[in-house]
């Protein structure tokens, strides 16, 4: 009977010991997918308890005017303030940080010159926002948050998104690009900079003095400007600067989407320009972005690639002028431009898109000038 008895004892605890094994195995696997949350309001995350049975669950938020959360682990953002989201199962209890941020327009105000334009966006990027301008007939935005200036006056610019909006003030100046360029003589701490002239891709590069460092840069680039602007524009917008180098995107409003001008003619009137800077600004080197295709504008690719090839080609036999081939780094494998690299607006370099800007163009000249610098003997 003893016998027996020791055998039942040591067979129970052997089985007491498994059943704690898994239990305690079970413990040991369960966890929160996330222990920490950021949001925007609006936006939403899911949380899963992993190792545990999803219908056993129990989920509550602290403080339901920061984020909620749902039966299944969907937590939405609410409202700016943290609190934390926990699952209980089992009599435990696992726990989640949520931080929640307002929904913000990249810029509380801005001043646009009539005529020129400026990219507002928001700090969520899982937002599809609806633009809205209180007054229209001073500034205009369209779907990708572009906003145009148009008369003198004072605009709100609004973003809204899932019942959330956020602001921005736009105040347009009464003046034009061409009484821009006549204001009297240049200050002297904007002499001797790289100044960058162009299009509106080139006016939206807004990192460009942190690209171009330790480098000062003057941005006299216009939104929607074309080749034959530059052409009666140069002498004040760049001459008078005595730059240190000159930069230029232009050419793509030219192109437009195919039913602009030819990519031949585009090129001679680039050329020209090109050619006038080189003979006002002697041993001062001129760099010529290549035009980007982008989506927008499939049609003028062809147009687009033969503009460049002119431009290239003018460029690799002239002194002191060079070209940048910043198309090719732009697109993918098969010869697209990768969609990351624009805005929504599929035409303008997004944040991604600007670090390929500052690699590419940027870089060379930035090298280009330490070496110049180093051959005259300059520190």
């Amino acid at each position: 009977m003893r016998k027996t008895a020791n055998r039942i004892i040591i067979v129970l605890a052997a089985a007491l010991l498994v059943l704690f094994g898994a239990l305690t195995a079970e413990a040991a696997d369960i966890a929160l997918s996330k222990t920490e949350i950021s949001a925007v309001e609006g936006e939403t995350a899911k949380l899963k308890l992993k190792g545990a049975k999803a219908s056993k669950v129990k989920w509550k938020s602290s403080d339901e005017t920061v984020a909620v959360v749902s039966s299944k682990g969907k937590v939405k953002a609410v409202g700016y303030g943290t609190c934390k989201v926990t699952a209980k199962y089992k009599k435990k209890t696992y726990t989640c940080k949520v931080e929640v941020e307002s929904l913000l327009i990249s810029e509380e105000a801005i001043a646009l010159v009539r005529g020129r334009q400026r990219t507002l966006t928001v700090n969520s990027e899982k937002a599809k926002p609806v633009w809205n301008s209180s007054n229209p007939t001073v500034a205009a935005v369209n779907e990708s948050g572009i906003v145009q200036g148009l008369t003198a006056g004072l605009s709100l610019i609004t973003a809204t998104w899932k019942g959330y909006t956020a602001s921005c003030y736009v105040s347009v100046l009464g003046i034009s690009t061409e009484a821009l360029i006549n204001t009297g003589k240049p200050k002297l701490s904007n002499l001797g900079r790289i100044v960058l002239a162009g299009s509106s891709s080139m006016d939206l590069w807004y990192s460009a003095p942190q690209a171009f460092a330790p480098y000062k840069v003057l941005n006299m680039a216009v939104g929607g400007s074309k080749v034959s602007d530059w052409l009666k524009w140069y002498p004040d917008m760049i001459v008078r600067y005595k730059p240190s180098a000159v930069v230029l995107y232009v050419g793509a409003n030219d192109l437009a989407n195919g039913n602009g001008v030819r990519g031949a003619d585009n090129a001679q009137n680039t050329i020209a320009l090109l050619n006038q800077l080189s003979s006002r600004l002697k041993d001062v080197p001129i760099y010529y972005v290549g035009v980007c295709p982008c989506h927008i504008r499939k049609g003028a690719w062809q147009e687009i690639a033969m503009s460049n090839s002119l431009v290239s080609s003018y460029c690799n036999v002239t002194k002191n002028v060079y070209y940048l081939d910043l198309p090719s780094k732009i697109v993918r494998s098969d010869g697209t431009p990768d969609p990351e690299l624009f805005l929504p607006d599929k035409l303008h370099p997004s944040t991604k898109g600007y670090l390929v800007w500052k690699e590419h163009v940027a870089g060379p000249v930035k090298k280009n000038l330490k070496k110049s610098t180093k051959k005259s003997g300059k520190s």
